[in-house]
């Protein structure tokens, strides 16, 4: 595999693209937006995604504070548990961080570097006897290996991989020339494109 195309440039997308960058594939990532959204919300991220994040040298403590402990309140505050959050993250491997969104994709934004298209919106998918393409807003298209959609809870990748957008849909694979659902990630195709999300509600 020389070349994936990843179709959102959120968390997901872009540690995909490092991941893959590291192993010597090229990636590109395509973000319909032409900035990064300046909501500045916050999530907690756990240690085993911490983990896998600093193997990947994005700078985690850069955007966010580690977690110690997390506290239960009842309605007159007083303290009704605590939970030792940072003494088991770090069983895992890692601290769990709460970290403010923004601030990390402009870290990875950075770390994509040349290989991230902003304000390219994908509006189709389409596989081919050796690879996929997409076609994005402008008109213009791009062709790779594979197409990888991380473009969240509304994939349109995903609707070209499967056209029910079934509820429980995890993951399906789109061989070559026709669409064939597959399982994840026992079987994956060799090429064409693959549509991902969190069961249940899309990623």
């Amino acid at each position: 595999m020389k070349k994936v195309l990843i179709v959102g440039g959120g968390v997901g997308g872009l540690s995909l693209a490092l991941a893959l960058k590291s192993q010597g594939i090229k990636a590109t990532v395509y973000e319909k937006y032409p900035r990064h959204q300046l909501h500045p919300t916050g999530h907690l991220i756990w240690s085993y995604a911490v983990r896998i994040l600093q193997k990947l040298e994005v700078p985690i403590e850069e955007a966010g504070t580690p977690l110690e402990i997390f506290e239960v309140h009842g309605r007159s505050g007083a303290i009704l548990s605590e939970m030792p959050i940072g003494k088991i993250s770090r069983e895992y491997g890692a601290d769990s961080y709460e970290i403010n969104r923004s601030i990390l994709i402009q870290k990875m934004w950075g770390m994509v570097g040349a290989d991230l298209r902003l304000g390219q919106e994908c509006v189709r998918v389409e596989s081919l006897a050796e690879g996929a393409r997409i076609t994005l807003a402008d008109g213009t298209t791009d062709s790779g290996d594979m197409v990888i959609g991380c473009d969240g809870a509304h994939s349109l990748v995903r609707g070209f991989v499967d056209e029910s957008r079934a509820e429980n849909v995890r993951c399906h694979g789109l061989g070559g020339g026709h669409r064939q659902p597959s399982p994840c990630p026992e079987s994956q195709p060799p090429h064409g494109l693959l549509a991902a999300g969190k069961q249940g509600r899309g990623s």
